[in-house]
């Protein structure tokens, strides 16, 4: 799952939440968070101008691999994107949630 919304900064910002209960492997959780800062920090971050991005990991997604992960990821980030670019143009809602 994934939420945006426009921060207050100019920077873009983002949190991740790997529960314990979802993923239950430490080398897991931190896995899903290397890969999902490695994403944001070479694929969204120079593409959107300031918004502030939540990743939460779903169950099952320990299960998945680099691969597949990168995947949903760039899924995910496409379609806030895409929402966020279309929300500049008709700025009626400020958060996204997908």
């Amino acid at each position: 799952m994934l939420a945006a919304a426009s921060p207050t900064t100019q920077n873009s910002r983002l949190g991740i939440v790997v529960a314990k209960k979802n993923v239950r492997r430490a080398i897991d959780r931190n896995r899903i968070k290397r890969l999902t800062r490695e994403y944001f920090r070479q694929q969204v971050s120079p593409r959107s101008s300031s918004l502030d991005f939540v990743v939460l990991a779903r169950q099952g997604m320990g299960n998945l691999n680099n691969c597949d992960v990168r995947m949903a990821l760039k899924s995910l980030f496409d379609s806030v994107l895409k929402k966020a670019s279309h929300e500049k143009l008709n700025p009626a809602s400020q958060s996204h949630v997908h």
